[in-house]
């Protein structure tokens, strides 16, 4: 289960379950656009799909664009398993947590270790890297 304040305004109360807010999720899918929004949309009122429009539009107009490229460094991938097993881990923990303070807190821990298992100094590597490549 999400916290409580989490699922204010129609946002999910597990994961997995859209509940009344369809953009919001708990877990990311890495399909195109348009399949999701078929899937969201399919025999849904005309209400509903311009409401959906609505909120599309709210979400997206403070994205900017990005562009990547598929990159690692030596010690990015010698830590990404680690870092991966850290954010499973804590996040999971986080969001059956009982209470906003106890959640706050796993976070900070999870800040602490993956900053100290090798993330911070594998992250400033990889920053090193994309600014080399997307000089500005």
């Amino acid at each position: 289960m999400f916290l409580p304040q989490r699922t204010k305004d129609g946002f999910p109360k597990n994961l997995g379950d859209t509940g009344a807010h369809p953009l919001a999720s708990g877990i990311v899918t890495w399909v195109p656009q348009e399949w999701q929004d078929f899937q969201l949309l399919y025999g849904k009122s005309e209400e509903f799909k311009r409401w959906y429009k609505q909120m599309w539009q709210n979400q997206g107009k403070y994205q900017i664009p990005s562009h990547g490229q598929s990159v690692t460094t030596p010690k990015w991938g010698k830590f990404v398993n680690t870092g991966n097993d850290l954010q499973t881990r804590a996040f999971l923990k986080i969001v059956k947590d009982s209470s906003e303070k106890s959640a706050a807190a796993a976070f900070d821990e999870f800040v602490r270790q993956w900053k100290s298992s090798g993330g911070e100094a594998a992250s400033a590597e990889m920053s090193d890297k994309l600014a080399s490549i997307y000089k500005e």
